[in-house]
């Protein structure tokens, strides 16, 4: 815990002067007034003894670190819970990377160390080895002593070493010449090029993705103000809308989607209108589907040929909704489809795949890397249809992300979202921006069964701008899948 004493002319000068340096999170121990000199030249002020807890004090200078110039200004003028907010996303989230790459030179300094341990004892092993051979060797004879049985030898060997260069010899020295076959180790220069290069754009990828993410709970904050004026539109409107109102943030609407939608209820009907809960109730439901776009994967034209990836975080079900969708295209739609798995980490989901793929009487490859892929692709060219599995990633797992990406992308596949509805709001908002590298064009929600509040989906679509394509409902292949609709959306967040 960090204690320091400040002193102001007045209390509100001191503990903003507590504010600034130690951050909303700081105890006021106690305060103090002085007065210094005599008389009518005398001054008063105020002593504050504050603290702050290490952890929230290295929070806010992890903060004010990156955020800096108009941003940290911005931050400062908000309310002290609004700021204790800013201070925990941001520094816990950097404090998290560094103790992330503190681990991991940890880990490298010690591979390093058992490398170097290995290539000592190689190195001492070589040394034993090659004293326990010049022991063994016979006493070299004299060319006197050779007999003609030996020279025929000799003569053999010399034909046999006839390929080597001159100065070249077998017994262990040093040759002037090295043979042609020797010159053919790689230049590793290049490589090494190649590598620094892939890892800069790495890190240039990795820190896009974090600014980008900075810049967006900067502009929540920022929109904060007006979130509160929309809400005192719906409380002041009446008792129909502010119904309404609480209704949508029951079912999981955010609080400032709930005051927009609200606020243009209010704004379409007449006052009279808007105490009769049955026409608010459908001037809410118009607007809810006004701000939803949908998309229609599945629906090819004749003389194309369209490759879609499910991308998304570990245990969605994007194997089963693979399935779902096939079903559908050859069902519902005649298509011919040929199904693909790239997921090299989970077993289970080939396997998986791989009997639905026979189920369904529909070709079915794996691939595991970029090559592969390709050549996958090249074999369905026939197809009206390809639907690609991916391995389920950690949205915190960039590298792995980024390399998946990279063979999706070399191969021109476009990519579809899957999202599980029963996530929180926070995690699913992460995964749009983690993902948001794969530049999907649709999302699907999965687990639509196992919810019981559905504004996630809503709140999602208007913070992506994505299209939504389809909802899945239950594990049954091939039923418990639906194609996506407004009406649909509408009727379970409104309860209609």
């Amino acid at each position: 815990m960090q204690v320091k004493k400040f002193e102001a002319q007045t209390m509100q000068e001191a503990l903003k002067l507590v504010k600034t340096e130690l951050g909303p999170e700081a105890i006021i121990l106690s305060t103090k007034n002085h007065k210094k000199g005599f008389g009518l030249l005398s001054k008063a002020s105020v002593e504050v003894t504050a603290a702050v807890a290490d952890r929230s004090l290295l929070k806010k200078k992890v903060t004010d670190k990156v955020m800096t110039g108009p941003i940290n200004e911005q931050i400062q003028k908000f309310s002290a819970s609004k700021q204790s907010e800013v201070y925990d996303r941001v520094g816990e989230y950097y404090i998290d990377k560094a103790k992330a790459r503190i681990q991991a030179r940890r880990e490298r300094e010690e591979r390093d160390a058992e490398k170097e341990q290995r290539r000592k004892e190689r190195s001492q092993q070589a040394r034993h080895s090659g004293a326990s051979a010049q022991t063994a060797n016979p006493e070299p004879r004299r060319y006197a002593d050779i007999g003609d049985d030996d020279e025929a030898a000799v003569s053999k060997a010399q034909s046999t070493d006839a390929g080597l260069p001159s100065n070249y010899a077998r017994n262990g020295r040093v040759f002037t010449e090295a043979p042609a076959s020797y010159d053919t180790a790689p230049n590793n220069s290049n490589t090494y090029a190649n590598y620094s290069s892939n890892e800069s754009q790495h890190r240039e990828k990795v820190l896009a993705a974090e600014v980008e993410q900075l810049k967006n709970i900067v502009e929540e904050l920022k929109n904060e103000q007006a979130m509160i004026a929309d809400s005192r539109v719906a409380e002041s409107a009446g008792d129909a809308v502010y119904a309404e109102f609480q209704n949508l943030l029951r079912n999981g609407i955010e609080k400032k989607y709930a005051s927009l939608l609200t606020k243009h209820v209010t704004l379409v009907l007449p006052r009279e209108a808007q105490r009769d809960p049955d026409r608010v109730l459908d001037a809410l439901a118009v607007e809810l589907m006004n701000g939803i776009r949908i998309e229609q994967p599945l629906d090819v034209l004749s003389d194309q040929k369209k490759v879609l990836a499910l991308v998304g975080a570990t245990g969605v079900g994007k194997t089963t909704t693979i399935a779902k969708l096939a079903s559908q295209a050859i069902l519902k739609k005649g298509l011919k489809v040929g199904l693909i798995n790239i997921d090299s980490y989970k077993i289970a989901a080939t396997d998986q795949l791989a009997t639905y793929a026979k189920i369904l009487g529909v070709p079915f490859r794996q691939a595991g890397t970029a090559s592969e892929l390709e050549r996958a692709l090249a074999e369905f060219k026939p197809m009206d249809l390809v639907l690609i599995d991916t391995s389920g990633r950690s949205q915190r797992d960039t590298e792995n992300l980024l390399e998946m990406q990279k063979i999706l992308k070399s191969a021109g596949v476009e990519s579809l979202l899957i999202l599980s509805a029963p996530t929180r709001d926070q995690e699913l908002y992460d995964i749009l921006t983690r993902f948001s590298i794969f530049d999907p064009k649709g999302v699907v929600f999965s687990k639509l069964d196992e919810c019981t509040t559905y504004g996630c989906i809503y709140n999602v679509a208007q913070r992506s701008g994505l299209p939504l394509t389809y909802f899945t409902v239950g594990q049954r292949v091939p039923e418990d899948i639906e194609v996506a609709s407004r009406e649909r959306l509408a009727s379970l967040i409104l309860d209609l």
